[in-house]
């Protein structure tokens, strides 16, 4: 079969022939229709994510919209290594396939299943939503940040900032939901009270955050923030002083596959192919084949995804 395959972490996957997968018991064959270009796949494979098992040569992907040996079209993830999704042919658990809903387009369904559970997740799981509640988005401009407001909306939130460094981008928030929206310099960061707030930077713009929620300090009682860190494009560490904790109601959480168990994360999945059939949750998509997967590999994406599609799956 054809496949995108990672020979070394630090090079784009070279188009080229591998051998077909084998499925094991409790494993289906899965024909892959588009796969998602997600940092998380470029990050796993460089070995720079906590997931990653450095297990070379390798087919990058984490998931994708395929179709079964019966014809089926399904949702799959967690394929078996070294078996990724940058492939015509991908093995995967038949625990984690999901039949798609007829309203929701292959490509999309590819590109808005990965980046949008990680805040679906942060919201329903770690830190349940209640109606009314505010929310803020570090790192509002991105694929996931612009899927974290609609589903901070579609959940009930009363109230969503959106931060980010692309000012062009803020302004077209509001859209998807956005009641307001605030740049990273110091100071425009908000120290207001938030019940949840979504990281997907970290770095130097948590720094500011986190000292700007700080300043909120208030002896008579100090309402609840639950700030749950869900990515690290802007740095992978902070520096965070002790009062910061002891002065606020912070409570720091991680949302990924080590926090959320996989069989949440599974029962998760079908209400949020719901949400995007019924167009609650939208994403901007980009195909391309994966013949073209290496010139794809490091190319900016300016609030939308890349997806990477079999022929038959791309526009003419």
């Amino acid at each position: 079969m054809k496949a995108a395959v990672i020979h070394s972490a630090d090079e784009a996957p070279r188009y080229e022939e591998f051998a077909d997968p084998e499925t094991a018991p409790g494993e289906v064959l899965v024909r892959v229709a588009a796969t998602g270009l997600h940092p998380l796949v470029k990050a796993r494979a460089a070995g720079l994510s906590y997931t990653a098992d450095g297990l070379l040569p390798m087919i990058p992907g984490v998931d994708g919209i395929g179709h079964l040996e019966d014809g089926s079209r399904v949702y799959f993830l967690s394929p078996r290594a070294p078996y990724g999704t940058f492939s015509e042919l991908t093995v995967a658990p038949a625990a984690a396939c999901f039949p798609v809903p007829a309203g929701v387009d292959t490509t999309v369904g590819a590109a808005i299943m990965s980046p949008g559970l990680s805040s679906w997740l942060a919201l329903t799981i770690r830190a349940p939503l209640t109606t009314g509640q505010s929310v803020l988005v570090l790192g509002a401009t991105g694929p996931a940040g612009r899927l974290a407001i609609q589903a901070a909306k579609a959940l009930g939130a009363g109230h969503v900032t959106a931060a980010g460094r692309d000012r062009e981008a803020l302004a077209g928030l509001a859209n998807l939901g956005a009641d307001a929206a605030v740049g990273l310099d110091p100071d425009e960061l908000p120290h207001e009270h938030y019940d949840v707030i979504l990281d997907y930077l970290w770095g130097k713009p948590a720094e500011v955050l986190l000292a700007r929620l700080a300043k909120s300090f208030n002896g008579r009682g100090t309402a609840r923030t639950r700030y749950i860190q869900l990515g690290e494009s802007a740095g992978s560490t902070v520096t965070l002083t002790a009062d910061t904790l002891r002065g606020t109601g912070l409570e720091m959480l991680g949302s990924g596959g080590g926090s959320v168990p996989m069989p949440q994360i599974l029962l998760a999945i079908p209400e949020y192919l719901r949400r995007v059939e019924t167009g609650d949750l939208r994403v901007d998509v980009e195909a391309v084949p994966l013949a073209d997967v290496r010139t794809a590999w490091d190319r900016t994406q300016r609030g939308r995804r890349l997806v990477v599609a079999m022929d038959d799956q791309r526009p003419d």
